[in-house]
Protein backbone atom coordinates (compact mmCIF):
# COMPACT_ATOMS: atom_id res chain seq x y z
CA UNK A 1 0.00 0.00 0.00
CA UNK A 2 2.86 2.44 1.16
CA UNK A 3 4.64 1.73 -2.35
CA UNK A 4 1.46 2.26 -4.17
CA UNK A 5 1.09 5.49 -2.67
CA UNK A 6 4.72 6.86 -2.91
CA UNK A 7 4.18 5.08 -6.36
CA UNK A 8 1.65 7.73 -7.68
CA UNK A 9 3.36 10.70 -6.00
CA UNK A 10 5.68 10.29 -7.86
CA UNK A 11 4.25 9.72 -11.25
CA UNK A 12 1.78 12.50 -10.35
CA UNK A 13 4.36 14.71 -10.66
CA UNK A 14 6.21 13.51 -13.40
CA UNK A 15 3.49 13.51 -15.33
CA UNK A 16 0.18 15.29 -13.84
CA UNK A 17 -3.26 13.22 -13.40
CA UNK A 18 -2.97 9.40 -13.97
CA UNK A 19 -5.21 6.48 -13.69
CA UNK A 20 -3.99 3.40 -12.60
CA UNK A 21 -5.65 0.30 -14.08
CA UNK A 22 -5.59 -3.00 -11.87
CA UNK A 23 -3.25 -4.65 -14.10
CA UNK A 24 -0.84 -2.03 -13.03
CA UNK A 25 -0.56 -0.06 -16.32
CA UNK A 26 -0.91 3.29 -15.88
CA UNK A 27 -1.86 6.19 -18.90
CA UNK A 28 -1.87 9.94 -17.91
CA UNK A 29 -4.79 12.06 -18.58
CA UNK A 30 -2.93 15.43 -18.34
CA UNK A 31 0.56 16.08 -19.39
CA UNK A 32 2.57 18.70 -18.01
CA UNK A 33 2.73 21.13 -20.88
CA UNK A 34 3.71 24.25 -18.80
CA UNK A 35 6.87 24.56 -21.49
CA UNK A 36 5.97 27.91 -21.67
CA UNK A 37 7.57 30.86 -20.41
CA UNK A 38 5.99 32.45 -16.90
CA UNK A 39 3.28 34.45 -18.09
CA UNK A 40 4.23 36.94 -15.35
CA UNK A 41 7.56 37.54 -16.02
CA UNK A 42 6.63 38.41 -19.41
CA UNK A 43 3.41 40.94 -18.22
CA UNK A 44 6.33 42.66 -15.78
CA UNK A 45 8.47 43.02 -19.04
CA UNK A 46 5.55 44.37 -20.88
CA UNK A 47 4.67 46.46 -17.90
CA UNK A 48 7.89 48.03 -17.34
CA UNK A 49 10.23 47.82 -20.87
CA UNK A 50 10.12 50.80 -22.93
CA UNK A 51 7.68 50.14 -25.99
CA UNK A 52 10.62 50.14 -28.59
CA UNK A 53 12.56 47.43 -26.38
CA UNK A 54 9.77 45.02 -26.15
CA UNK A 55 9.10 43.07 -28.80
CA UNK A 56 13.08 42.34 -28.91
CA UNK A 57 13.13 41.87 -24.57
CA UNK A 58 10.80 39.27 -25.14
CA UNK A 59 12.02 37.17 -28.26
CA UNK A 60 15.37 37.50 -26.71
CA UNK A 61 13.79 35.54 -23.30
CA UNK A 62 11.72 33.52 -25.29
CA UNK A 63 14.88 32.30 -26.70
CA UNK A 64 16.77 31.58 -24.86
CA UNK A 65 13.71 29.89 -23.03
CA UNK A 66 13.11 27.45 -25.51
CA UNK A 67 17.46 26.89 -26.14
CA UNK A 68 17.58 25.99 -22.32
CA UNK A 69 14.44 23.48 -22.82
CA UNK A 70 15.93 22.25 -26.10
CA UNK A 71 19.63 21.49 -24.65
CA UNK A 72 18.55 19.39 -21.66
CA UNK A 73 17.68 21.95 -19.19
CA UNK A 74 15.36 20.93 -16.45
CA UNK A 75 11.68 23.12 -16.97
CA UNK A 76 12.22 24.71 -12.88
CA UNK A 77 15.76 25.83 -14.16
CA UNK A 78 14.69 27.23 -17.40
CA UNK A 79 11.48 29.20 -15.82
CA UNK A 80 13.98 30.55 -12.88
CA UNK A 81 16.64 32.04 -15.85
CA UNK A 82 13.88 33.16 -17.59
CA UNK A 83 12.76 35.04 -14.59
CA UNK A 84 16.24 36.50 -13.54
CA UNK A 85 16.46 37.43 -17.84
CA UNK A 86 13.31 39.00 -17.24
CA UNK A 87 14.19 41.02 -13.64
CA UNK A 88 17.67 41.65 -15.13
CA UNK A 89 16.34 43.99 -18.14
CA UNK A 90 13.44 45.54 -16.56
CA UNK A 91 15.40 46.68 -13.34
CA UNK A 92 16.64 49.98 -14.02
CA UNK A 93 13.77 50.50 -15.91
CA UNK A 94 11.37 49.59 -12.78
CA UNK A 95 13.77 51.58 -10.48
CA UNK A 96 13.87 54.34 -12.48
CA UNK A 97 9.92 54.26 -12.66
CA UNK A 98 9.83 54.34 -8.84
CA UNK A 99 12.00 56.91 -8.33
CA UNK A 100 10.37 59.20 -10.77
CA UNK A 101 6.93 58.49 -9.92
CA UNK A 102 6.50 57.30 -6.22
CA UNK A 103 4.91 53.62 -5.64
CA UNK A 104 1.37 55.41 -6.21
CA UNK A 105 2.57 56.91 -8.85
CA UNK A 106 3.92 53.86 -10.47
CA UNK A 107 0.60 51.67 -9.86
CA UNK A 108 -1.39 54.85 -12.00
CA UNK A 109 1.42 53.97 -14.41
CA UNK A 110 0.45 50.50 -14.52
CA UNK A 111 -2.88 50.54 -14.87
CA UNK A 112 -2.94 53.64 -17.58
CA UNK A 113 -0.59 50.98 -19.36
CA UNK A 114 -2.94 48.32 -18.76
CA UNK A 115 -5.84 50.15 -19.68
CA UNK A 116 -4.45 51.45 -23.19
Amino acid sequence: MLFRILFRSFTLKLFGRVNLFRNGAFRTTKYETAREPPPVAEFLVGLFAKKRYRNSILSDLAEDFESDIASGISLDRAKRRYWAGALNSIGPQALAAVKRLGFWGLLVEAARRITG
